[in-house]
């Protein structure tokens, strides 16, 4: 097996002592809440968080835990008080995130758009928020599983094809003394 195909996996990223309470804190006042139903999410969804964020490039970690500090200490940008976000009451965390939503000003105002993409894809895509609407998850799933056999019996049963080339850079590399060479140097195809 080539092991250039393989996936890369990456360790998983764990928020820090300072940085978790807060985006626990923007879960907890971001969260979809209905009359009936307020689902007990904030940990499931700051895992989640945190599994995607440890395969983000360098520069976005960075941007997006400032964008939490920023909530934490930017009282100020939302026209509040500088208390730290972690200390509000949930009516006052709303309203600090009410005024980086009305802002006038750009970043205050991307800074919400971000957290609230963040947030509420999560959120809205956990089993139990989806089973309150209404949608069946296992249904989906099962009729893609049952499309996704349909094809391969299809194509398992066309003419048989020639191997499928590797991609770029899959095959060993060609040392430059031998692309001088009169005869080709030929690379394997599809591992043969």
């Amino acid at each position: 097996m080539n092991t250039t195909s393989q996936s890369v996996k990456t360790a998983q990223y764990r928020f820090g002592r300072f940085t978790r309470p807060i985006v626990l804190a923007v879960i907890g006042t971001m969260k979809p809440r209905w009359n009936d139903f307020d689902p007990p999410i904030d940990e499931e969804v700051c895992a989640h968080i945190e599994r995607d964020f440890s395969r983000f490039p360098l520069r976005a970690k960075i941007m997006i835990l400032l964008m939490f500090h920023v909530i934490q200490w930017g009282g100020p940008l939302a026209r509040r008080a500088p208390v730290p976000f972690t200390w509000l009451s949930p009516d006052a965390r709303a309203d600090r995130l009410r005024g980086l939503r009305n802002s006038k000003r750009q970043l205050p105002h991307l800074i919400f758009k971000a957290l609230k993409t963040m947030v509420l894809i999560v959120c809205y895509s956990r089993p139990s928020v989806e089973q309150y609407l209404g949608l069946v998850r296992s249904d989906w799933q099962m009729s893609r599983l049952r499309l996704r056999e349909q094809l391969l019996a299809v194509d398992r049963k066309r003419a048989k094809l020639p191997p499928t080339p590797l991609p770029l850079g899959a095959a060993d590399t060609v040392h430059p003394d031998d692309i001088l060479q009169d005869e080709p140097v030929l690379l394997p195809y599809n591992g043969e």
